[in-house]
């Protein structure tokens, strides 16, 4: 038997395992003593005839090490070497995607080094095909592998962009070594360039672009291929790959002249005939809009003339986007919302023949409920506007889409206050769902490689661009009819926003010409009783950009160059309201058409308003003048139509037509507060039509300028307003933002408190008669006597003993919870005195009810009333001993601890009170009836005496003396003689409360001692019975920090 047959014998040993089989097979590889020169052809030849392997048989080591093994390529045959390429490319083609089995990068990884394996290098140098075919399997591969990184797995970039680039760089490295480049890219675009592709789109779904390296490939591919040749190969190509290749190409060839001329004519010739034939125009205009975005996206050159004819490029795509997409505005409005989109992102110029027609068939199209096409619409339409601003052009905007909005909506059928049901064409799969075989592309991941790519094109638009400019226009209701075809919040504050960059000319002919449109409007309907659907739309167009005009609108500023122009269009109009009042008052009553005419006076006011309050003060106009205008405001009608316009709408008026109604009149009440007063220097009352009408005093509340009015108003319309929020609470937060209001809002709740408690001894029924002279009382002299009475009243009447039988639970809680809403402890010191003292006796007179909970809930409004805001001098109204009987420090400590801790700013009052709480101190401790409380009053002495600094630390440190003279008495009484009945747990207590208190008294006698002994002063030295104490009060301090140590571990 020869070596070769025996060598094959052994590979082919039946008890063993191709596994073990392969590893001897790689050893004899390697084996240098085996040196059978054909050994390595019969071991090629035996792994390709296995034909049954398992995935599990294929071992990454093991294949790992052989494709790497070194070895001459000419010392195995062509066909053999074939023959191998073959059979790993089927293995890989039924192992890669093995259902239940986790897919790893192990195919690519083999195949991979399959390209590389040196004794292959001759065969792919001549087999493009084989070559191509092997990349094309690696891709595809390595495509299974990234899909299930979609469901939230970590995506390594490093590692996949290493392999990635390490397979890209080996591709690069063939191509240039090719000898026939040509023949080569036949093959690769055959079989490699569309899982290339999607390759691409994956890792771009992963937040990894490598479309350089695309663009790379293509470079190196076609550079020997003409204009023509590469636009004919880009056209032949499946649709998402010709997108993704379209792209690279312009990359590579965007200044040749010939290739980008043929690949706008193939890619758009017939466009309108692709469009007619195909079954999905949808997908045509998508991908029409995505080509536009590329050319954007990628700068190329418009003005080259084509070849067939004297138009350049950019004439020849206006002609054919126009004739392509003109029919399909009403059925497909998505689409087409993204091509137009797409063609003013390229060049505003493109479409700007044609652009108002189509905006207008866009605007009157049958709209759906669907958010990606509204949003679209929306976008479009601030793009549209953001374009004529930036081209200087915003007059023939306006005039030409009010031209060709009257012109279309002869044409159409619609109702504005219905939607229809979104169009639901087949969403793409969802990416973890789907099934596919390896090397088989079917239609829905076609599908689904599109929408990658439209995804990643067809971003919103930046929200910056369709920010509001103002607040002046109220959004949320206003113009509801509308919101399909020009919605407010964002093409309205858009149009506000292009009329605010125009200089006054152009302003001023914009605010013509949509008078003269509302005018004609007005002729047209003159005779026509019963107002269809169109005719109110297009009123409520006119009035809308009226408004938003009138919003955005800067001729203000320059009224001085512009006065007899910016008057005679003031005139105009007046005119125009007039005409469109009694329009109004001829015919049965319309909410929309009352809506829009009340919108539209609205707006027109605030301008003028606007007008007359910045003009200058030398300006002598007599069309400026305040009181002739407040006098004559809103005048285009007579009082007598105002009457019935305000009849209607009472009667027949939707809310939001009321809304609009009672604005008119609070915009009214607010020219006569601004004008009037600012021409007189006095304070215009409007108490007269405010107490007369709730609806307006609440609408006037709700206003942006509410904080405006309320600082202009009268104590006595003050008093109305607090009255009012008080029956209104959802207008509380109103009352912050005024100091004087608060003030009233807080006594109005007192007065609310008081009426609660039907007890006529009670403390804060007492007070009740002293409420009204709170209120006038402005005068701080005035406001200090009124304290005081306030004060003895409740400190009379907290010494005696008194009873409350009966209080309204429900109403003293819900006034509770209204004073914890308010910021009361901002008022100014002088109120916030008074507040506290009325805080104070609703305290008492709970506390006297037994109403525990309610009585906690005042004390907790008090201490918030004393944190917050201005210092209250406590101490300078209260003596010692009323404070103590006011406020019982056993209910009250955390007040006292307040209290305290105000004494280191030297506070009116602090020597007193304190020399009145050592006395009390004192005498208690004499009798020896010294309270818990009194204890813990005598514990935050010292310890807020020895911490003062200052200025005022050694005035105050007086007091420090006699507090600890009363102490050593105090500890002194404990453990004497008399109190022979102490144990160890009543020692323990005693030292845990007064610790605090003798750490500084024995601090003060070692301190005395050691300056006796520096001074050569005699004084009587430590006797026994203090060393006894503190070696207690060692004892027990140690034995409480054990214990609290214990407690923690």
């Amino acid at each position: 038997m020869s070596i070769e047959h025996e060598f094959t014998r052994w590979l082919r040993r039946n008890d063993k395992s191709f596994v073990e089989n392969l590893r001897f097979a790689i050893k004899a590889w390697q084996s240098v003593e085996f040196s059978l020169n054909t050994k390595y052809e019969i071991i090629i030849e035996w792994i390709s005839e296995q034909d049954l392997l398992q995935d599990g048989d294929v071992v990454v080591e093991d294949f790992v090490e052989l494709l790497t093994l070194k070895v001459h390529p000419g010392i195995v045959g062509q066909q053999i070497k074939r023959q191998f390429v073959e059979w790993l490319l089927n293995l890989a083609k039924r192992h890669c995607n093995v259902p239940g089995v986790a897919v790893t990068r192990k195919w690519p990884e083999i195949l991979k080094l399959l390209i590389e394996f040196e004794l292959l290098q001759d065969l792919y140098r001549v087999d493009y095909e084989l070559n191509a075919r092997t990349y094309a399997a690696v891709f595809q591969c390595y495509e299974e592998y990234l899909i299930p990184m979609r469901n939230g797995t970590p995506f390594l970039f490093n590692h996949e962009s290493e392999f990635l680039m390490s397979v890209f760089n080996t591709l690069k490295d063939y191509i240039k070594l090719c000898a026939d480049i040509s023949k080569y890219e036949k093959c690769f675009t055959k079989f490699t360039i569309e899982p290339f592709v999607r390759v691409l789109l994956e890792l771009r779904q992963n937040s990894l672009d490598l479309f350089e390296q695309l663009v790379e490939v293509e470079r190196l591919l076609t550079k020997e291929s003409s204009g023509f040749d590469a636009a004919l190969r880009v056209v032949k190509m499946p649709l998402y790959v010709r997108l993704m290749v379209l792209e690279s190409s312009l990359v590579n060839r965007k200044c040749m002249p010939e290739f980008v001329q043929e690949l706008i004519n193939r890619g758009f010739n017939d466009f309108f005939s692709l469009l007619k034939s195909s079954q999905d125009p949808g997908l045509v205009l998508n991908v029409a809009a995505y080509t536009l975005e590329i050319f954007n996206r990628h700068d190329i050159n418009l003005n080259m003339k084509m070849n067939d004819n004297n138009k350049t490029i950019l004439e020849y795509l206006g002609f054919e986007l126009y004739n392509g997409i003109k029919q399909y505005t009403d059925t497909h409005t998505l689409e087409v919302l993204l091509l137009l989109r797409a063609a003013l992102r390229l060049n505003p110029l493109l479409l700007e023949q044609k652009v108002f027609e189509l905006t207008a068939c866009i605007m009157l199209a049958p709209k759906s409920n669907d958010h990606e096409e509204k949003h679209s619409f929306e976008e479009y339409l601030v793009l549209l506007m953001d374009m004529f601003r930036r081209l200087s052009r915003a007059e023939k905007f306006v005039a030409n889409l009010l031209k060709a909005i009257k012109e279309r909506v002869a044409f159409v059928e619609f109702d504005s206050g219905k939607v229809i049901k979104a169009k639901s064409p087949e969403r793409m799969p969802s990416p973890a769902k789907k099934k596919k075989k390896l090397f088989y592309t079917d239609e829905k991941e076609i599908q689904l490689c599109l929408r990658m790519m439209f995804d990643d094109v067809f971003k919103p638009l930046d929200k910056s661009k369709c920010e509001s400019v103002t607040t002046i226009i109220p959004t949320d209701h206003t113009f509801a009819k509308l919101q399909n075809f020009w919605p407010s919040r964002s093409a309205g504050a858009a149009f506000s926003k292009l009329i605010t960059s125009l200089m006054s000319k152009p302003s001023l002919v914009i605010w013509k010409t949509l008078l003269f449109s509302l005018k004609d409007i007005l002729e047209m309907s003159a005779t026509n009783l019963d107002l269809d659907e169109k005719t109110l739309f297009l009123f409520d167009f006119h009035a809308a950009l009226l408004s938003q005009y009138f919003a955005g609108c800067k001729l203000m500023e320059q009224y001085e160059t512009h006065l007899d122009a910016i008057s005679s269009q003031r005139q105009f109009s007046f005119e125009i309201l007039e005409l469109f009042g009694k329009f109004l008052l001829e015919r049965e009553h319309q909410i929309r058409l009352m809506s829009s005419f009340l919108e539209l006076c609205y707006s027109t006011a605030c301008f003028e308003l606007t007008l007359l309050y910045y003009k200058a003060d030398s300006c002598l106009d007599e069309s400026l003048n305040f009181s002739k205008y407040v006098e004559e405001m809103h005048s285009y009608l007579s009082p007598q139509e105002w009457v019935l316009v305000e009849q209607r709408v009472v009667n027949f008026g939707k809310p939001n037509c009321k809304f609009l109604l009672q604005r008119l009149q609070l915009q009214r009440v607010q020219a006569k507060m601004l004008l009037l007063s600012q021409a007189t220097n006095l304070q215009y009352s409007v108490f007269p039509t405010l107490s007369n009408d709730p609806v307006l005093v609440n609408l006037m509340l709700q206003s942006p300028h509410a904080e405006w009015m309320i600082a202009q108003l009268e104590i006595k319309e003050k008093e109305l307003i607090a009255k009012h929020i008080l029956t209104n609470l959802d207008l509380l937060s109103i009352a912050s933002h005024d100091l004087q209001l608060l003030e009233l809002v807080t006594l109005a709740i007192f007065e609310n408190l008081s009426q609660a408690i039907a007890s006529k001894r009670s403390i804060l029924k007492s007070l009740t008669s002293y409420f009204e002279k709170i209120r006038q009382c402005t005068e701080i002299g005035a406001c200090e006597e009124l304290i005081k009475n306030l004060i003895e009243i409740v400190i009379a009447r907290s010494e005696g003993d008194y009873k409350v039988k009966s209080v309204n639970r429900t109403k003293i809680q819900n006034a509770l919870q209204l004073l914890g809403q308010l910021p009361i402890g901002q008022l100014r010191r002088q109120r916030k005195t008074i507040a506290f003292t009325v805080e104070l006796a609703l305290y008492r007179d709970l506390k006297t009810a037994q109403e525990g909970d309610l009585a906690a809930q005042t004390l907790e409004i008090i201490k918030d009333l004393l944190h917050f805001g201005q210092r209250l001098f406590i101490f300078k109204y209260f003596t010692t001993e009323s404070l103590l009987k006011v406020l019982p420090a056993d209910n009250c400590w955390e007040l006292y601890e307040y209290f305290f801790s105000t004494i280191k700013d030297e506070e009116k009052g602090t020597e007193q009170f304190l020399d009145g709480l050592a006395t009390i101190l004192f005498n208690s401790q004499c009798s020896n009836m010294l309270t818990a409380a009194e204890r813990r009053l005598l514990m935050i002495s010292i310890e807020t005496l020895n911490s003062v600094s200052g200025v005022s630390a050694k005035r105050l440190r007086k007091h420090l003396n006699t507090f600890l003279e009363i102490f050593i008495a105090y500890v002194k009484n404990y453990f004497s003689s008399e109190h022979n009945d102490r144990t160890t747990k009543s020692d323990k207590k005693f030292v845990q409360n007064t610790l605090s208190g003798f750490i500084y008294y024995a601090n003060s006698i070692l301190a005395k001692q050691s300056n006796a002994a520096d001074d050569n002063i005699n004084i009587p030295e430590i006797d026994e019975d203090f060393r006894r104490v503190v070696k207690t009060y060692i004892g027990h301090s140690v034995s409480k920090e054990r214990n609290s140590k214990g407690l923690a571990e």
